[in-house]
């Protein structure tokens, strides 16, 4: 035996790192690709119990009455017969074999989801830490660790069987009269040119592959024009459509279905672009224009992302419809579907601006759009029954023929507004302005909903409605904070995409139980969603530098237009701070305020204290309870560390959820990390926009922040996870020298001095050890570290050998 002491040059210490990948997937059905806790799990480890009995079947013949294991050993262990003995341990062994694995085995972790819930439980404390302590930290290291999202939004059309497909965001016109057979001047119909100029993705397809997709229209002003999304003849290795062409329809086309318009032959001003000028889920950027019978002899053609993609030819200097004498003009811009209707007498497409209709939704009533009506706010018959199937954002119209240069500019950049030929322009980007609504008193409809069964006056200043959340729990898209026209400033009127107060129920539901059994409200929660379209960026500046700014700003209070902050989304002056009465009194004290009569304060009695006014009746129940004001509309996903090991590697993270709620499995959405701590969305093919922030990863601490209100219900029903983790395995190397001269003896008893380390009679050196164990000693001479040999390593008196272990942790 030799003791020799390590010198630093014989030690050396290093770190491995790993990437594992890790696939999680969760569902209906269950989860898969969980985390086992213990990961060295044997099927031959059971649990221990003296009143284990057999695990299926019953016991027959001499062990019918045995129930316990234990005598069954001892009948083996005092049966004189080694015949009963082997019978004795054969039934043991069966017995044992058959019962269940040790419970730790199957402990598992999940990946879980978990949302603030009404109460001040761990959700809500989670969230809260999340936001205002770990959010913080990672500022200092990643982007956009801010408690909002990125204020860049498309408008999302699409059909679902559990969705209304009669919905529609009508834009009013103002117009005034002219003389018989002079053209119609209105807001949104260009006297002359026009240029159509927009971004569109067609995202979905046919339900099956013999179905027929039908068109759906962006724009349609009646006897003016009309532009839908087609199918093209494209279809994919299914069978679906994947090409898309557009139909153009304009002056008396535009009374024509686009669903019976054959684009194989074509009448009057209809005319198509080229086959399969767009492919399915790819962002494109769209022109249509004309300049004229005065430019190129009155053709105009289709530019799809900047090359030509179909031409047509009108011989005429407008477009627009001609005033006739006895017949009603059109009085609105119908986005997102295609408007039928007489448009005569109770059925005057004016009724949807009525008076009525400016009561209780808050649209303009200006010019010809003013009806006199205190109770009808709709024509009585009219139908919308060509839906949109595709997502778009930057929609806008100019009275003029747009040049090629401008066209490549305006693909990648917004409007200006300074432009006096923009005749409309929904980007859509939030907006702290939108209609005041009044509950009307009639019909007792329109206002803001405060809570499923009631509806007060007001107007909406948050992306998503402050009162049902905190109140609540409810949750509801405020729609129009994000339908703002910037030409003309005006707001849409939503058909079929409001919810209404609820009145004669008594069933036992959740708030979002109520508000989503309507069809309009669970298709208006996905018509706002993050935009992907990584080849454009918005003109924040232009656009909102003149509107309230006072939602646009970081956690440190900086102004930043393309953020939209969830902080203080409910004033905290009205918290109601209780504090009990002195026992025998009948008053309640306030801080700062004096007593006040109970009765007086809980009937509503204000009184001011340093919270601010207390009205009871008005404080939202989940506010109370919590005092966290910050948005509650936000998904937490909650990864243990035995999926990541040390940290989630940033740029691997990807979560899918291919059927958000609310969609019948028509919208699915996949969100990634850009590697420096924000989620975006990633649907499209092509560029991503990555800059377009909806959440936060925070890579050590396995944690997934959802912010943006538009992803309230992502990975509801399910989702699937993965990313790769970095894992460090370090290193212990340790190198262990048997010098010439040393290690020339054992203690081991059966050595001996008279061995030859060989049979050759010339061999001077054949004093000789066989080393079998390698001992790692402390400076007190404690055993810390053994090494054994795979077999025993011959060592001669003159020979050095090096030995080096490496030990992993």
């Amino acid at each position: 035996m030799s003791i020799q002491r390590f010198d630093p040059e014989d030690i050396e210490v290093f770190s491995i790192e790993t990437a594992p990948r890790t696939v999680f997937v969760s569902g209906s059905w269950g989860t898969s690709g969980s985390a086992y806790i213990y990961p060295r799990r044997s099927t031959a480890i059971k649990e221990y119990d003296v009143n284990w009995t057999v695990a299926e079947g019953t016991p027959s013949g001499a062990f019918a009455q045995i129930n316990n294991l234990d005598d069954v050993l001892n009948l083996a262990r005092l049966s004189p017969s080694t015949t009963d003995k082997t019978s004795y341990m054969r039934e043991y062994l069966n017995r044992v074999g058959s019962q269940p694995q040790n419970l730790r085995n199957a402990q598992k972790k999940n990946i879980e989801r978990s949302t603030p819930g009404v109460n001040l439980d761990s959700d809500m404390t989670r969230k809260f830490t999340i936001t205002n302590a770990v959010m913080p930290y990672y500022a200092n290291f990643g982007t956009n660790y801010n408690f909002g999202f990125t204020n860049y939004n498309c408008l999302n059309f699409f059909t679902a069987s559990s969705v209304p497909s009669n919905t529609a965001l009508l834009y009013p016109m103002s117009s005034s009269a002219g003389a018989a057979g002079s053209i119609v001047t209105a807001s949104y119909i260009p006297s002359g040119a026009f240029s159509f100029d927009f971004w569109i993705n067609p995202k979905y397809t046919t339900d099956s592959s013999a179905a027929q997709f039908k068109a759906g229209t962006l724009f349609h002003v009646s006897g003016a024009y009309a532009l839908s999304l087609i199918s093209g003849s494209s279809r994919d290795t299914n069978g679906f459509v994947n090409g898309y062409r557009l139909l153009l329809q304009l002056s008396s086309s535009t009374t024509t279905k686009p669903s019976a318009i054959n684009p194989a032959s074509l009448a009057g001003n209809s005319f198509v672009s080229s086959d399969n000028a767009l492919s399915r889920n790819t962002w494109h950027h769209v022109t249509v224009r004309w300049g004229t019978n005065s430019y190129n002899f009155g053709s105009g053609s289709f530019l799809v992302d900047g090359v030509e993609a179909g031409t047509f030819y009108v011989p005429s200097a407008s477009i627009a419809p001609r005033y006739e004498s006895g017949v009603a003009n059109p009085d609105m811009l119908c986005v997102g579907n295609f408007f039928e209707g007489p448009n005569a007498g109770a059925s005057l497409s004016a009724y949807f601006f009525s008076e009525a209709a400016q009561t209780r939704y808050g649209v303009p009533v200006t010019g010809s759009a003013f009806i006199s009506s205190t109770t009808q706010d709709e024509p009585t018959s009219y139908a919308l029954e060509h839906p949109l199937n595709a997502e778009v954002h930057e929609l806008k119209l100019y009275e003029r023929f747009l040049p090629d240069g401008e066209v490549l500019s305006r693909s990648a950049a917004g409007a200006s507004l300074s432009d006096t030929t923009l005749l409309f322009y929904v980007p859509p980007l939030f907006t702290r302005e939108s209609p005041s609504r009044s509950v009307d008193t009639n019909g007792g409809v329109g206002g803001v909903l405060a809570h499923p069964f009631q509806a007060v006056d007001g107007t909406t200043t948050h992306p998503f409605n402050v009162d049902l959340s905190f109140d609540t729990g409810g949750h509801y898209i405020n729609l129009e904070n994000y339908s703002r026209e910037f030409v003309q400033g005006n707001y849409p009127r939503l058909i079929n995409l409001t919810g209404s107060a609820i009145t004669g129920n008594s069933r036992q539901l959740t708030a979002n139980g109520f508000l989503y059994a309507s069809g309009s409200n669970r298709k208006a929660s996905l018509t706002v969603l993050p935009c992907d379209n990584g080849q454009f960026v918005p003109s924040y500046y232009e656009l909102l530098r003149t509107l309230n700014t006072s939602s646009f700003i970081t956690d440190k209070g900086n102004t930043a237009l393309n953020l939209v902050t969830l902080k203080n989304m409910y004033s905290l002056d009205s918290i109601y701070d209780l504090v009990p009465p002195v026992s025998g009194s009948d008053t309640l004290n306030t801080e700062g305020s004096g007593s006040t009569s109970i009765i007086a304060a809980l009937s509503g009695f204000d009184s001011t204290s340093s919270f601010g006014t207390l009205n009871p009746q008005r404080t939202p129940t989940i506010l109370q309870r919590t005092q966290e004001n910050g948005s509650l509309q936000t998904v937490m996903f909650n990864a243990s560390s035995l999926f990541y090991g040390n940290r989630i590697k940033p740029g691997t993270l990807s979560i899918t959820d291919c059927n958000i709620s609310n969609s019948a499995g028509k919208v699915g959405m996949t969100l990634r990390d850009d590697g420096y701590g924000s989620l975006y969305r990633a649907d499209g093919t092509g560029s991503h926009a990555t800059w377009n922030s909806v959440g936060n990863v925070f890579y050590d601490n396995g944690i997934v922040l959802l912010k943006n209100p538009s992803l309230y219900f992502f990975g509801e029903t399910g989702f699937s996870c993965s990313f790769q983790g970095e894992r460090n395995i370090h290193v212990l190397k340790l190198d262990m020298y048997a010098n010439p001269l040393e290690l020339v003896s054992s203690s081991n008893p059966s050595w001996s001095s008279a061995l030859s380390a060989s049979l050759n009679t010339s061999d001077f050196d054949n004093r000789y050890v066989y080393i079998t164990d390698l001992y790692v000693h402390d400076d007190n001479l404690n055993v810390i570290m053994k090494t054994k040999m795979a077999q025993p390593v011959l060592k001669r008196t003159g020979e050095k050998l090096k030995f080096s272990t490496k030990l992993d942790w």
